[in-house]
């Protein structure tokens, strides 16, 4: 399974969670840590599909902000993490 599946995957589970504390066990199971004040944020943030955005989620579409762009961002910062780290270990080995 290719990575960006993965990720694909992960978002999709990630959007269907029931509760912060699912985002977190997910992101465990894939090797991440989400904190538990980051999963609740981002959980709020994706169940908020009234229709109607709050003067805050006006703010942050102004200003660009997605909780799905934060959720790449994370991932991208793990894998970022994950590969120095081999690159660290392939260099202790020579």
């Amino acid at each position: 399974m290719t990575n960006e599946k993965l990720t694909q995957e992960f978002i999709k589970k990630v959007s269907m969670a029931k509760s912060p504390e699912e985002i977190v066990a997910l992101a465990k199971e894939n090797g991440m840590e989400i904190p538990q004040d980051e999963a609740e944020m981002l959980y709020t943030q994706l169940q908020s599909q009234s229709g109607e955005l709050s003067d805050e989620e006006l703010d942050n579409v102004a200003g660009g902000y997605s909780p799905m762009q934060e959720l790449y961002m994370k991932l991208w910062q793990e894998e970022c993490k994950k590969r120095m780290q081999e690159i660290e270990e392939q260099e202790k080995c020579m």
